[in-house]
Order: C-alpha cells, then structure tokens, then sequence
C-alpha cells in the first residue's frame, strides 16, 4: 500500500487519528510511516502498542503492516520532529470510521 497522492501538509495534531505502516520493529517500540503525510516518520512505544500483556512486540506488529493509530505527542523542538503514536488509545469505533475512509480513498485514488 503506497503513500496518498495527495498528501497533507504539515505535522499531524495531538489527538489526530492517523493510518500508518509499520518499517521497523525494535524491542522498545516501532519505527512507522504516517501515510497521509508526506513522508513522516513517527515512532509507537512499546508500551502504547497493546491494552493487554504482551511478552514480545512482534506478537502484535508485523513490518509491512498498516495500522490506525492516534498521535499522542509532536516535539518540533528536536533536530528532526519527533511524532510518536498509540495503538492502544485508539477506540474501536475511531478504527472502524477511519480505514472504512482509508479505504474509500484508495478505491478512488485507483479509478
């Protein structure tokens, strides 16, 4: 699944629920691209992937795989801005509504 033609610009806000694809996975967390941003990089927690327990993050995510998440924290102040994600904090219902038009986007986009 390839990054939207039209992008959005700018950062993601704080409370923004986002599609991402997971590149890298790491025993504290998980490196992601966010796909309606042109080209940003956002980072998941380990902590923030699951409600439940989990003994290893590659339990929950697989590289290659896109997911809702919603952004919890934007730090423009580093050298490069830092945006990190939570699977967790995303309710099912936000899940539903956004790859339903996640979805309706890709359909149109092919057409």
């Amino acid at each position: 699944m390839s990054a939207i033609p039209f992008p959005r610009k700018g950062l993601p806000e704080v409370g923004e629920i986002v599609v991402a694809r997971i590149d890298k996975i790491f025993e504290y967390g998980a490196y992601c691209t966010l796909l309606e941003y042109n080209i940003q990089n956002a980072f998941i927690p380990w902590s923030e992937v699951s409600t439940k327990y989990i003994r290893d993050i590659r339990d929950v995510l697989k590289e290659g795989h896109v997911v809702i998440a919603k952004v919890i924290r934007v730090d423009k102040r580093a050298p490069r801005v830092q945006i990190d994600l939570s699977i967790k904090r995303v309710l099912e219902s936000e899940k539903k509504i956004k790859m339903i038009r996640w979805k309706r986007l890709q359909k149109d986009t092919k057409n």
